[in-house]
C-alpha cells in the first residue's frame, strides 16, 4: 500500500498499546533495485507481563490477613489473560479466577469467563456470603470502540448475627436479609471507547465506557443498573502522568421490588 505517516504512527500505537512490549521501533529501508519500494521493520522489546503480588497484615477488627494475586497477561505466549487473586483473613475470604481470550478462535470476538466466591463475617450486623460466575462476549464495532454482552450467575446468602444468648442480633427493619438474599441473573451490555497508548501503564489517551445492566433475567432479585466511566491520562514532564477517574452510578429496582439493601450505594 502507499507508505503513509499517519497509518505508521498509528499503527505503532496499536503495538504499544497491546502492552507486551516495552519498546516499539518501525525501521524502514530502500532496497537500492527496486527504489519506488519501501521495506518496514517493526522491533520490539518484550516486557514482562505476568504480576505477583503477595502481602499480609494483622489488624485488631481482621485478626491476621493474607493476600495475594498471579496475573498473567500473555499466558502461554498466546494472549490469553489470567488472573487469580484471593484474600484470607479471620472473618473473611475471597476468591477470584477470571480468564480472557482477546481473540477467540483467532476472530476478532473475546471471550471471557469469571469464578468468584467471598465470605464477610466482620460485619456487626449480618454474615454476608457471595458465590457466582460470568461469561462475557466482545466485539470491535468501530476504531478504538468495542461493544461487550456479559451473562452473570449470583448467589447472595445473608444471615443473621447472634447475640452470646443465642438470640438474633440483627435489626430487621434495617437490614431485611429476605429481600436481599437469593439469585441474581443479570445480562450486562458495555460500550467501550479507549486511545490509552498501554493498557497496563497509559501515558496518555482516554478510557470511557457506559454499560446497563438488567438483573431480571429470571432468580429472585431484580434491578437495573447504568454506569458511566471516564478516564483521562497525560504526560506532563518526565515520568509523571496526570490520570483522573469520574464515575456515574445509578441503580434502581424492578417489577415492583426495592433494590437490595446491599447492592445500594
Amino acid at each position: 500500500e502507499l507508505y503513509s505517516e499517519t497509518g505508521r504512527r498509528q499503527s505503532q500505537e496499536n503495538i504499544q498499546r497491546l502492552g507486551f512490549f516495552e519498546e516499539v521501533n518501525f525501521k524502514t529501508s530502500v532496497d537500492p533495485e527496486r527504489p519506488d519500494v519501501m521495506n518496514m521493520d517493526i522491533v520490539v522489546k518484550e516486557r514482562n507481563t505476568g504480576q505477583l503480588q503477595v502481602g499480609a497484615g494483622y489488624g485488631t477488627s481482621t485478626g491476621f490477613t493474607f493476600t495475594g494475586s498471579v496475573n498473567q497477561m500473555n499466558f502461554l505466549g498466546k494472549g490469553l489473560n489470567l488472573g487469580v487473586s484471593l484474600n484470607i483473613s479471620e472473618f473473611g475470604s475471597f476468591y477470584n479466577l477470571s480468564y480472557t481470550d482477546p481473540y477467540f478462535n483467532d476472530t476478532l470476538w473475546s471471550f471471557g469467563v469469571d469464578l468468584y466466591q467471598s465470605a464477610n463475617n466482620i460485619r456487626l450486623d449480618y454474615n454476608e456470603q457471595h458465590t457466582g460466575a460470568a461469561i462475557r462476549l466482545g466485539h470491535p464495532v468501530a476504531e478504538f470502540t468495542r461493544a461487550f454482552l456479559r451473562y452473570k450467575w449470583n448467589n447472595t446468602d445473608l444471615r443473621s448475627k447472634k447475640d452470646s444468648a443465642g438470640n438474633d442480633a440483627t435489626d430487621f427493619d434495617l437490614f431485611p436479609l429476605d429481600q436481599a438474599s437469593g439469585i441474581t441473573s443479570s445480562m450486562t451490555a458495555t460500550l467501550e471507547y479507549d486511545t490509552r497508548n498501554d493498557r497496563r501503564m497509559p501515558t496518555k489517551g482516554i478510557f470511557t465506557s457506559a454499560s446497563y445492566e438488567y438483573a431480571g433475567l429470571g432468580g429472585d432479585l431484580k434491578y437495573t443498573r447504568g454506569t458511566g466511566t471516564f478516564r483521562y491520562y497525560k504526560n506532563l514532564f518526565w515520568d509523571v502522568v496526570w490520570r483522573n477517574n469520574l464515575t456515574y452510578a445509578r441503580i434502581e429496582g424492578l417489577d415492583g421490588q426495592p433494590v437490595p439493601f446491599s447492592e445500594l450505594y
